[in-house]
């Protein structure tokens, strides 16, 4: 701030003869913080002399840029330079939205559209931010009108804050994949200055692709990519998220075991403290919660959803995730199949493909789990299945026998399936 050679002593000596000054250790270094009554007096003399105040923030804002861009924005318009600002914030602001700072993003662009109220670019960045918040009509209400103002401006080519945009406001499946298409062809030819933080665009590009369920190895590879390159940066808050996100995406896409050790490095991060209001949070308790409910630990899965249900997040999607799964501890623990269907399967009964999948219980009303899929009740039906008075309901298009047995004395509601002999499917 000052250019002086001697200023880092200076400081230290303040600290040390403790005035008016005090010193911290801060994520990018050393932190000193005034004293309010002695910063507040400096102010006061500060305002007596504009240009000397306008240098001061102008060497503020340049200091902060890569450190704590919302403040550097700030210096720039108290310094009058109004093309800097814009500038900062659509090179930051996509590793701020995607973080936990979507708020300090959308006070900071409220501050630049009093002056400018028909930055398009500007309003996106605020449309973003407010949709992280939970503001969702907000949000495309301010979208709508920025399109709407860039299509005016008769300009073909679109700029990369609207189609980054889309990822966060679009709901139609077809419109997401298409502006994910462009993102990721910007990826490809664009300079990587251009893009602002690519490690975050990986990490939104990922998302997205759960989001709206495309292929579930998709994602896998953008949240490794945000993960190394977000830790190659320093930046440990983006990697522990998109390592959480990547565990997510691994017991989606039916990897649990290659979740684990995505969540020993999320676990091992332990210093890095993730607020649940960073977007999409809560992403690796979701992901525990999982690996343990189908590797039959079912106390730790109730209270991993437990956790992401008391927490919360700014979206909402893990959350309604973990309420799906927290009836575990009410419907007689109907959730607890994983270990049924060992046993089961391990007496070869036919009823294991219906013991397999819970979350397709209610696909046959006859079946036992619609029912109360207890261990009891299967293992009942397993063993009069493999008595000598089973009857077979073989499908009318496979020969195969044994399609789906039920002994002749069973009670409808204990039969695996009520296959008749036109039906086209088979469980097993």
């Amino acid at each position: 701030m000052t250019g002086r050679p001697d200023a880092a002593a200076l400081l230290e000596t303040c600290v040390r003869l403790g005035l008016f000054l005090d010193r911290f250790e801060g994520p990018h270094g050393v932190v000193y913080r005034w004293h309010a009554s002695f910063a507040r007096r400096c102010a006061e003399i500060l305002d007596i002399d504009a240009e000397r105040a306008a240098g001061c923030h102008r060497r503020a804002a340049a200091a902060l840029q890569a450190t704590d861009p919302t403040a550097s924005i700030t210096h720039s318009l108290h310094a009058s330079e109004f093309l800097t600002a814009p500038e900062t914030l659509l090179h930051h602001w996509l590793g701020l939205v995607v973080g936990a700072r979507a708020d300090e993003v959308e006070c900071t662009a409220m501050l630049m559209l009093r002056r400018t109220p028909d930055d398009a670019q500007v309003l996106l960045v605020r449309a973003c931010a407010s949709d992280v918040l939970g503001d969702h009509r907000v949000a495309r209400a301010l979208f709508r009108r920025a399109e709407a103002m860039i299509g005016r401006s008769g300009d073909d080519d679109e700029p990369a804050v609207l189609q980054i945009a889309r990822l966060f406001i679009a709901d139609e499946r077809a419109e997401v994949a298409e502006a994910s298409a462009k993102v990721q062809q910007m990826l490809l030819d664009a300079d990587s200055t251009d893009l602002g933080d690519r490690a975050a665009l990986n990490y939104l590009l990922g998302w997205t692709e759960i989001r709206h369920r495309g292929n579930p190895m998709v994602p896998l590879e953008y949240f490794s990519a945000a993960a190394r390159e977000a830790q190659s940066l320093g930046d440990r808050e983006l990697a522990k998220r998109a390592l959480g996100h990547l565990a997510f995406g691994q017991t989606w896409a039916g990897h649990l075991i290659e979740a684990r050790p995505s969540l020993i490095a999320v676990h091992g991060a332990e210093d890095v403290g993730l607020p649940w209001s960073t977007y999409a949070g809560g992403s690796a308790a979701a992901a525990a919660g999982y690996v343990s409910y189908w590797s039959g630990e079912l106390d730790e899965a109730v209270r991993e959803f437990g956790t992401v249900i008391a927490n919360g997040g700014s979206d909402r999607s893990f959350t309604n995730v973990a309420r799906m799964m927290s009836p575990t501890r009410r419907r007689n623990r109907v959730m607890s199949p994983p270990a049924v269907v060992r046993r089961s399967a391990s007496r070869r009964s036919p009823w294991r493909s219906c013991t397999a999948s819970p979350g397709r219980r209610s696909a046959n009303r006859r079946s036992p789990c619609s029912k109360k899929p207890s261990a009891e009740r299967i293992e009942r039906c397993g063993s009069r299945a493999s008595t000598s008075s089973a009857r077979t309901f073989p499908s009318s298009t496979s020969p195969s026998p044994a399609c789906c047995a039920a002994p002749a004395t069973t009670p409808p509601p204990w039969r695996c399936c009520g296959l008749r002999a036109s039906s086209q499917r088979c469980p097993t």
